[in-house]
C-alpha cells in the first residue's frame, strides 16, 4: 500500500518533512516500511520425550609394556561384545572407538618416574529401548569396562520435529499479526519482510559418572531408575505486514 499523501497546503510542508524522514529511516536499514504497518514474532514449540540414548563407555588397562596393554584392552573389549550379543544387542547399536596408548608417569619423593603404558578405547551403545538403560550398564560394567562416561538423550524425529516447531512459528505469527489488526479495525496486507535465522533444539544435559559412582549406581541389586527430561524442539520467526484500512 501506498503512503497517503498530504492535501492540506498548510500542513503539506511538514508532512513532506515526515515522509522524506520515514523514508531516509528505511533506506538507512531500519527494515520497517514507511507506511503502516506491523511487526510480530511467531514462536513454535514441541516438546517429547526422548526415544534414544546414547551411551559412553571407556575401556583401559595400564600394563608394563605397551603390547601387553592393548592385549589386555583388546581382550576386555571382546569380553564386552560377546556379552553384549548375549544380551540381544545389534551390533550396529555398537561403536568401537581407535586405540590409543600413552607412556604414564608419576612422581615419587620428587622425582618422575615411568609407571608404565595405559592403552584405552572409547565405546558407544546407541540404544532406543531405553527401560534397558540400567540393565545395559549393568551388563557393560560386568564385562570389561573400565568406566561410563556419560549418557545423552536424543530423538530419532529430530527432523520432523523441528518442522512441525518451525509450522507452529509460522501459524502463530500470522494469528498474532491478524488479531492485532482485527482489534485496531485494519486487515493484513502483503508480507514485507521476513527475518528467520534457525531452529533450536534444547537436549537434556549429558550424565556424567565416575567409574566407582558408576559401579555403585548400577549395582545388579539395586538397578537404577531414570527420569529423563523433555527434549524441547523450538523455532521463531520475525515477519513484517503492511496495514490496510477501510478509510
Amino acid at each position: 500500500m501506498r503512503p497517503r499523501l498530504c492535501v492540506n497546503p498548510v500542513k503539506s510542508l511538514s508532512c513532506a518533512v515526515a515522509l522524506a524522514l520515514a523514508a531516509a529511516g528505511t533506506a538507512i536499514g531500519s527494515e520497517l516500511p514507511a507506511n503502516r504497518h506491523i511487526s510480530t514474532t511467531g514462536y513454535g514449540e514441541v516438546r517429547v520425550q526422548p526415544d534414544t540414548v546414547v551411551i559412553q563407555l571407556e575401556v583401559s588397562a595400564t600394563e608394563a609394556s605397551g603390547a601387553a596393554a592393548k592385549k589386555a584392552v583388546d581382550e576386555r573389549v571382546n569380553r564386552f561384545l560377546a556379552a553384549s550379543e548375549r544380551a540381544g544387542l545389534d551390533k550396529k547399536q555398537i561403536s568401537a572407538g581407535q586405540l590409543h596408548i600413552n607412556a604414564r608417569w608419576e612422581y615419587r619423593n620428587q622425582e618422575r618416574v615411568f609407571s608404565g603404558y595405559q592403552a584405552s578405547r572409547n565405546l558407544q551403545i546407541r540404544l532406543t529401548d531405553l527401560e534397558r538403560l540400567s540393565a545395559v550398564v549393568d551388563m557393560a560394567l560386568d564385562n570389561g569396562i573400565s568406566n561410563v562416561q556419560q549418557l545423552s538423550y536424543e530423538h530419532s524425529k529430530a527432523d520432523e520435529l523441528t518442522r512441525q516447531a518451525h509450522q507452529k512459528a509460522v501459524e502463530n505469527s500470522k494469528s498474532k499479526a491478524e488479531s492485532l489488526a482485527a482489534a485496531y479495525g485494519a486487515r493484513l496486507g502483503l508480507i514485507y519482510s521476513i527475518h528467520y535465522q534457525r531452529a533450536n533444539i534444547q537436549l537434556p544435559p549429558p550424565i556424567r559418572h565416575e567409574a566407582a559412582m558408576a559401579r555403585a549406581d548400577f549395582a545388579a541389586d539395586s538397578a537404577g531408575v531414570y527420569l529423563q527430561e523433555e527434549i524441547v524442539f523450538s523455532d521463531s520467526i520475525e515477519v513484517v505486514f503492511d496495514l490496510s484500512f477501510a478509510d
